[in-house]
């Protein structure tokens, strides 16, 4: 199965044939983060739950039939300074290191809601704060890649597109920045 081709209806279709499970497709994209990560440094955090929370949404599938929404099983990647009540956000600051919000940002409870599984957590300038920060480098909860002139999250951005660390791209707000 070419995991890396596959949008999200092709990934359902498969899906509702037996073809393989939202587990496959979760532990396809961990092992690339792990395999490429160490290189590239686009990701603070993995989410350790990733795989129990594909197992729940085949379970699911496989006794009702249907999705729980339009995302089911699909992994995401979030910017690291989107709050989620089960994993650490630190805006890329190690200031923030350990803490794990009370309740889900907005936009990771409605992906949440639609089926998407949050896989990880993506690297960023501190505080997604444009350019370099006031801060020490050292500060960082981890340095980003140096690949390029662009700013962190779109250096970021640019290294998951093109080694396809998740199979959906997600659009946000910075401080100084709409991408």
């Amino acid at each position: 199965m070419n995991f890396i081709e596959m949008t999200v209806s092709s990934a359902h279709e498969a899906m509702q044939k037996g073809s393989f499970a939202a587990k496959d497709l979760v532990a396809f994209y961990l092992d690339r983060i792990e395999r490429l990560d160490d290189i590239l440094h686009s990701v603070i955090l993995v989410n350790p739950k990733a795989l129990e929370e594909a197992e729940k949404l085949d379970q699911y599938l496989e006794e009702k039939g249907a999705f729980i929404g339009p995302l089911h099983g699909i992994p995401v990647i979030l910017k690291d300074n989107v709050d989620t009540k089960d994993m650490q956000t630190t805006a890329g600051s190690k200031s923030l290191e350990g803490y794990v919000p009370e309740k889900d940002a907005f936009l990771a409870k409605k992906l949440r809601d639609a089926g998407a599984i949050i896989l990880a957590k993506a690297n960023l300038h501190e505080f997604a704060i444009w350019g370099e920060t006031m801060v020490r480098p050292a500060a960082r909860a981890r340095p980003l890649p140096r690949i390029s002139a662009l700013s962190g999250s779109a250096r970021i951005r640019l290294i998951q597109s093109v080694v396809r660390l998740r199979p959906v791209r997600l659009r946000g707000y910075a401080l100084q920045s709409v991408w």
